[in-house]
């Protein structure tokens, strides 16, 4: 498995952790990005960042890359603490907004918004993790947090597994 530390430079991938870490399990997209920086556990050639409440600036952060891969906490009705990968195409937003503030932005919001102008990066893939609890709090529940590493090689195991297909593909 070949992975390496973050890049200093623009690669054209990123890997995006996304959450609000200051309400319990709505940070883990966050923190496992964190903790994909910290171990190495992501492909070459891929950087790392992070976006808090405002999924609105996720835009600059994917727009136009070759690979964006966001990472987020997701209701799915799952049980607590599943992992999931799907497409933009496949997901589907249920939180309500009343327009009015960007810092209720909606991950699907922002993707709508880069389909409308052009700034899609070429693929895009999301991983959401069915929360055990979202409140005040700046910790992840027990079992998500002892969940981190597995959520870190799943997600590069599967991103490692796209890649092999976008290449087979333009061969």
């Amino acid at each position: 498995m070949e992975t390496r530390r973050e890049s200093e430079n623009s690669s054209g991938s990123i890997i995006v952790g996304v959450g609000n870490t200051t309400m319990l399990d709505e940070g883990v997209g966050v923190r496992v990005v964190q903790e994909m920086r910290k171990s190495g556990n992501y492909p070459t050639g891929f950087e790392i960042d992070e976006v808090g409440a405002s999924s609105f600036n996720i835009i600059h952060l994917v727009s136009s890359k070759n690979i964006a891969v966001l990472v987020d906490c997701a209701y799915m009705g799952e049980d607590p603490g599943v992992i999931r990968m799907f497409t933009p195409g496949e997901a589907e937003s249920r939180k309500i907004t009343t327009g009015l503030s960007l810092h209720e932005g909606d991950l699907i919001q922002a993707v709508r918004l880069m389909e409308h102008t052009g700034a899609m990066p070429k693929w895009l893939y999301f991983f959401g993790i069915e929360p055990v609890e979202v409140a005040p709090g700046d910790r992840l529940s027990p079992l998500l947090e002892e969940k981190l590493d597995e959520y870190a090689g799943f997600i590069n195991e599967m991103i490692l597994s796209v890649i092999r297909k976008i290449e087979d593909a333009d061969a």
